[in-house]
């Protein structure tokens, strides 16, 4: 079924839930279709995937602002889901303008899949983002369905370490993040499984994960650039350094569950190779402070995971509307 996104307005408008201005008539400035391809991605799930969270009705729009941002809430008994244009168009920019890097020394073990595959290694990554958006706005849909609430939003404040800690808001982005991270390993199984017998090897199914894991941490890092110090039980969101921590041991075990022949893949290789890309990518984009970043992911090993272990996972346990707690 194909949907309409001016349809969405009329209605969203009509019921009062958004003001016009706010949603964006994108017909003109979409030359590449990938708008009009996300919306259509996200409100078929909504509309024809979503029966069992109690979530409908359900619409998604996309705004006219041009920051990196996406959010979630209901009004007026109606699940919606905004993001922000410049979300996609700088996400899509950021590796369509930059995919040389796939040709380049640096990455030159990344040329010949970037060759093989159907998609392009950057379309991938922009994909790959754009999934990870959306379904982590689905499950804040599901937390609090059918409860009446306002915006929740994914943009960082000025200087989330000094800002009063939400246990509750961490709670609910930690399992957002699973939630996300679950459905984006699914995507990219299926991917591969999609792929010819040459292609589907161990070590390209490594390098797909990490275009995975590289697209969810350039997201990140542009929801809040130039990081300070690392905190724990400090604003509303974890720091992206425990996100990514936890979102990449979610995606291997979820990869590792889903795939129908025993492959022992490594999850430092991963790693290592989801920060060579995004370090490539973020420095051609003249980013630099990505060093302190993935230096800080290594020094904060421990702490990172005593905050997810005896903090997040742990409280979890006791929010039953969770959807790790709700799915079966």
């Amino acid at each position: 079924m194909n949907y309409n996104h001016l349809e969405n307005k009329k209605l969203l408008v009509a019921k009062g839930i958004v003001n016009s201005e706010d949603i964006f008539d994108y017909s003109a400035s979409d030359p590449y279709k990938v708008v009009e391809q996300f919306f259509q991605f996200c409100q078929q799930n909504l509309s024809e995937e979503c029966g069992k969270y109690d979530i409908q009705p359900a619409l998604i729009y996309i705004r006219s602002l041009m920051d990196v941002n996406a959010a979630a809430g209901k009004g007026n008994d109606h699940y919606v889901i905004r993001v922000n244009f410049g979300t996609i168009l700088i996400m899509f920019r950021l590796y369509t303008d930059h995919r040389h890097i796939f040709n380049e020394n640096a990455l030159g073990d990344f040329t010949e899949l970037n060759k093989s595959l159907d998609e392009s290694l950057d379309y991938l990554l922009f994909q790959v983002s754009m999934q990870f958006t959306f379904f982590h706005e689905r499950a804040h849909l599901i937390q609090k369905s059918p409860i009446e609430y306002q915006w929740v939003d994914e943009n960082y404040n000025l200087n989330p370490e000094d800002a009063p800690f939400s246990l509750s808001h961490h709670i609910r982005e930690f399992d957002a993040d699973i939630h996300a991270s679950t459905f984006v390993a699914f995507h990219l199984v299926d991917y591969w499984k999609r792929q010819s017998d040459k292609i589907r090897t161990k070590e390209n199914l490594e390098s797909i994960i990490s275009i995975g894991l590289a697209g969810v941490l350039a997201y990140f890092l542009f929801l809040k650039r130039n990081y300070a110090k690392v905190f724990y039980k400090a604003g509303t969101h974890p720091h992206p350094l425990i996100r990514i921590s936890y979102i990449l041991d979610n995606l291997v075990k979820t990869v590792e569950g889903n795939i129908d022949v025993e492959i022992d893949f490594s999850s430092n290789n991963v790693l290592k190779n989801a920060f060579r890309i995004v370090e490539q990518l973020f420095s051609v984009a003249e980013t630099p402070w990505l060093n302190q970043f993935i230096e800080d992911f290594y020094t904060e090993q421990e702490n990172i995971k005593k905050y997810i272990n005896d903090t997040l996972i742990a409280e979890s346990l006791h929010v039953p509307e969770l959807t790790m707690n709700r799915e079966t």
